[in-house]
């Protein structure tokens, strides 16, 4: 192939694909970093022991230092061993009461988020809970963990 037609070629390509191509990663690249700086992660504190299982909710022991990120009205997560089985299953809570304990800890008061509450009250055991305290971003999750890391 002669010099001249090479160059006719190239100058008649257009590279519309390639243009396109880069277009598009870049707005996957801004995409990702939005999500990178603004998804929020929820934050959850775990609990101690399950204390009573009442008609009123259930009491659940959690440390002291919760104390601050625990209030009333946030969403909880119950972690059950249903009907003796081995299954296990989660259903939404909601914080009702925090108080303070004796034993250097708080005690918080918890009602299930159910339609028919005898639903949780038959056989079933509360493994743990998850108390949602707050949210955070990937960038800020990353951060924080390379301060604790370093």
């Amino acid at each position: 192939m002669p010099f001249s037609q090479t160059m006719r070629s190239l100058g008649a390509d257009r590279a519309r694909l390639s243009l396109i191509g880069v277009f598009t990663l870049m707005l996957l690249v801004l995409l990702w970093l939005a999500w990178f700086f603004l998804a929020p992660i929820p934050l959850y504190e775990s609990s101690g022991p399950l204390r009573i299982p009442l008609e009123e909710g259930i009491m659940i022991d959690f440390p002291a230092e919760y104390y601050e990120r625990i209030k009333p009205g946030q969403a909880a997560v119950l972690y059950l061993e249903a009907n003796g089985d081995r299954a296990e299953m989660s259903l939404p809570a909601t914080v009702i009461d925090i108080t303070a304990d004796q034993d250097d800890g708080i005690q918080v008061w918890l009602m299930p988020d159910l339609d028919d509450p005898s639903f949780y009250y038959q056989d079933n055991i509360v493994k743990q809970v998850d108390i949602e305290v707050s949210h955070i971003t990937p960038v800020l999750l990353i951060t924080q963990s390379s301060w604790v890391a370093g």
